[in-house]
């Protein structure tokens, strides 16, 4: 795993007083855990404007302090986004786009976690156009249990603090309740590229690339002499939509990883 920054973690914390789980981590676990090295802050917001101005505090606070976050974020969520205590919604393109902002500014070492029900439909906005939203993402695929959360949060961080090994973090998290069928996940900004990659190559599946290169042919009513005229140019073709794709690939990869930026990313990350 290639190596990350953090000296402050942040807790974004936006429900109503009876749920508040991000504050309890933080007054039971994260707050004893400051040091001269580590610094925590809770951060309680009622509607859109405070979240965004959460947002904009972390990035001040970088360029000032130069904290290098995590950020670990408790408001409920669905499949469409998060609700904030005001009852105004987020939706997940928009959180994703301010975590572009921040992550833009940190070089791409912002690590996320989503104390958050469905908190990986984040993964569906993802754009290898744009800069990647975070370094790596701890979060659940389904609904989760606020029980359930708190205790694998707790071990969490508990082990992070202690050895600092994302690895072993995550892993405990995962484990740490066996009474619950873990649905988190963790995934870092290569696995996303490559994911999404993948995703859209499907678009040049052979049936999709026979059917293109035949729109193509009725469009600009190329006629063949022979079948091996048609199959020849159907290979050639398809030789220049994949090289297509490739060339889209290793152009975003600069983009997506800020290696223009931060030449250092070059070492940081497999590209």
């Amino acid at each position: 795993m290639t190596p990350f920054n953090f000296n402050k973690i942040y807790v974004i914390e936006s429900l109503n007083p009876k749920e508040q789980t991000g504050k309890q981590l933080y007054d039971d676990l994260l707050r004893w855990k400051e040091s001269k090295n580590l610094k925590v802050e809770l951060i309680q917001v009622e509607d859109k404007l405070e979240f965004y101005d959460a947002i904009f505090h972390i990035i001040e606070e970088h360029k000032k302090f130069d904290y290098y976050p995590i950020l670990h974020i408790e408001i409920h969520g669905n499949k469409n986004g998060l609700e904030l205590k005001s009852k105004e919604f987020l939706n997940w393109y928009d959180f994703y786009l301010m975590l572009v902002e921040i992550n833009m500014h940190l070089g791409n070492h912002l690590f996320l976690t989503l104390a958050v029900c469905n908190g990986a439909y984040l993964m569906r906005q993802i754009e290898i156009e744009r800069p990647s939203p975070f370094y790596g993402f701890i979060g659940a695929f389904e609904e989760i249990r606020v029980d359930d959360l708190m205790i694998r949060y707790n071990e969490f961080y508990n082990e992070l603090l202690e050895s600092f090994d994302i690895y072993s973090a995550t892993k405990r998290l995962i484990e740490s309740n066996s009474e619950e069928i873990s649905t988190y996940a963790y995934i870092d900004s290569e696995e996303v590229f490559n994911i999404v990659c993948e995703n859209l190559k499907t678009i040049y599946s052979a049936e999709d690339i026979e059917q293109q290169a035949n729109k193509g042919i009725e469009r600009n009513n190329i006629k063949f002499e022979k079948l091996e005229d048609e199959i020849n140019y159907k290979a050639i073709f398809k030789k220049l939509l994949i090289n297509t794709f490739e060339t889209y690939r290793e152009t975003n990869k600069s983009r997506f990883f800020m290696t223009d930026k931060f030449p250092e990313n070059k070492e940081r990350f497999n590209l």
